[in-house]
């Protein structure tokens, strides 16, 4: 990301758009390839923040970048490996809100009915 960043000094033409463009070939999202064994559960990670979140609050920015490393750079959030995806259902379920999300894992754990990911949880 800082390589981005000192190619939009070296070339002032360049648009923050065009450096998304190149961002987005190059990124590998760190969520996919991290997991952890808890007692017998897979988990696979997820972050607090998503990538085209931390980049439309600040554009290609040191800050961006700053915020990039806190964020996404190292997984946060470890969830059970999911089935067709707990953070695409994430997304369409509560619009991408951890909060909701942690909340409807304890739903899901005490098997509550009101669990939304239920069917993203389950192998």
């Amino acid at each position: 990301m800082s390589d981005l960043l000192q190619l939009k000094k070296e070339l002032p033409k360049i648009t923050d758009k065009e450096l998304w463009l190149m961002a987005n070939k190059v990124y590998i999202d760190p969520d996919g390839k991290a997991f952890r064994k808890r007692g017998e559960v897979v988990c696979t990670a997820d972050a607090l923040l998503s990538f085209s979140r931390i980049y439309s609050k600040y554009g290609f920015t040191t800050r961006m970048i700053k915020e990039y490393e806190t964020y996404r750079k190292h997984p946060i959030f470890y969830f059970p490996r999911e089935r067709n995806g707990v953070n695409m259902t994430r997304a369409t379920v509560f619009g991408d809100r951890i909060d909701c999300t942690l909340l409807d894992l304890k739903y899901y754990y005490t098997r509550e009915k009101q669990c939304k990911l239920r069917l993203a949880l389950k192998k």
